[in-house]
């Protein structure tokens, strides 16, 4: 991949001072010399060409779509990183600034997005450039890019908050795992079988579609353990989360008059404390790394 070459040229470095850009001629190599200075008059910045802002630009017969792919990008990574342009490919840092070279694991081509969240700088420095069309090749944006980028966000977002972006990517999965538990349900009813089967019978390929997205997605930095054993576990543990959630239900509808009157209220209530038992149970156990 171009991330693995690049780590592996990063290695065999020469000087410590490195600068990345791309070879279609879309970065400006007249902008080199001031991201050299700035990267010497403090080392422990990571110095990046920047598109948008004052006296840096782009090239104005970009495509809507490329505008904004770029632009949407830009804003949900912003919680990474202090920079207004982290999507960059034109960058320069001092080497001995990432000294965990095990850290670095991106999925596709966004390098300097990964250096800036796991490498070890104190603040980011944006020159601008005028970010001109390539002249030669062609984009690498396309939607196998597009999810790789997404993949790799939600492990920047996890390396970054621990145990919070984990829960939210958590939640995330469960919630497109509620949509193919609604397919399901009405697909084997439409197929002719009784609500009541169809209800049991939509679980398991909303649960077995959760264990996995959890194992690429939410835990995918962990090492992995036997699918079919880690599957049971998975299993077992949202039955017991079905079984709570169920409970405070059934006992916040039966006792208390106010939940009785809003039942969404209970139900949204027994949906929260079935998700942070799973969270945990899934967390400590099931996509434990340390249990084979």
């Amino acid at each position: 991949s171009i991330a693995s070459r690049f780590f592996s040229d990063f290695r065999e470095a020469l000087h410590d001072n490195v600068l990345v850009m791309d070879a279609d001629h879309s970065h400006p190599a007249s902008s080199i010399p001031g991201m050299f200075s700035a990267l010497q008059a403090n080392k422990n910045a990571f110095v990046i060409g920047r598109r948008y802002v004052e006296h840096g630009s782009f090239d104005r017969q970009w495509s809507l779509w490329r505008f904004l792919n770029s632009h949407i990008a830009t804003i949900i990574t912003r919680l990474l990183v202090s920079c207004q342009d982290p999507m960059s490919g034109f960058f320069a840092f001092h080497k001995p600034r990432v000294d965990d070279y095990d850290r670095l694991n991106p999925i596709g081509y966004k390098i300097g997005l990964e250096l800036m969240v796991r490498g070890n700088f104190d603040r980011v420095v944006e020159i601008p450039i005028r970010f001109q069309d390539r002249e030669v090749g062609e984009s690498k944006m396309n939607l196998a890019q597009q999810l790789k980028f997404l993949r790799h966000l939600q492990r920047l977002y996890t390396a970054k908050f621990g145990t919070i972006g984990e829960f939210i990517s958590y939640a995330m999965v469960g919630a497109s795992g509620f949509v193919i538990d609604l397919f399901f349900y009405y697909l084997f009813q439409f197929l002719g079988l009784p609500h009541q089967w169809a209800r049991a019978m939509s679980f398991w390929p909303a649960v077995s579609w959760n264990w996995r997205l959890n194992r690429i997605a939410t835990f995918g930095e962990r090492r992995r353990r036997p699918k079919a054993k880690q599957w049971f576990e998975f299993v077992l543990a949202s039955l017991f989360g079905f079984s709570l959630n169920w409970g405070v239900y059934i006992t916040l509808t039966s006792q208390l008059p106010f939940f009785d009157r809003f039942r969404i209220l209970a139900l949204v209530t027994g949906i929260a404390v079935a998700s942070v038992f799973n969270f945990v149970v899934s967390t400590l156990y099931v996509y434990n790394e340390k249990r084979l």
